[in-house]
């Protein structure tokens, strides 16, 4: 029980290290795209249209904006390949996970094989 109490509070503690983390990181993008977004700026734009350059924190504002515009994600895929399909599904809950590491555990990758070798030769008989 005491282990389970500090396996729970460890959990926690990096739960919010990685959060911290994640933060840190973000913002260290944010702040170089910002640097990259003004020298970009301040090199063309004056030069090309004739409007005045930026400073850093106006091309900082500027990447934000433009990620709230545009939207956070990158390019679309091919559809059904997103995170949600790869990961099982809208259907698939912590009960249908644990039901798959449990037969994982128990029935182990000699299972998997076999179940590959059976697929496999379906499909050789199909040609």
């Amino acid at each position: 029980m005491l282990q389970r109490f500090f396996h729970r509070r460890m959990a926690i503690g990096w739960k919010i290290l990685v959060g911290v983390g994640v933060f840190v990181l973000i913002m260290g993008v944010v702040a170089l795209l910002g640097g990259a977004v003004q020298f970009l700026w301040n090199t063309f734009v004056p030069a090309v249209i004739g409007w005045k350059s930026l400073e850093y924190g106006q091309a900082v504002a500027l990447v934000v904006l433009s990620r709230i515009l545009f939207g956070f994600r990158g390019g679309h895929g091919a559809p059904g390949w997103g995170r949600r399909s790869m990961l099982g599904g809208p259907g698939w809950g912590r009960e249908e996970w644990r039901a798959y590491h449990d037969y994982w555990k128990d029935e182990g990758q000699e299972a998997f094989k076999a179940y590959l070798e059976k697929r496999r030769g379906r499909q050789e008989k199909t040609f």
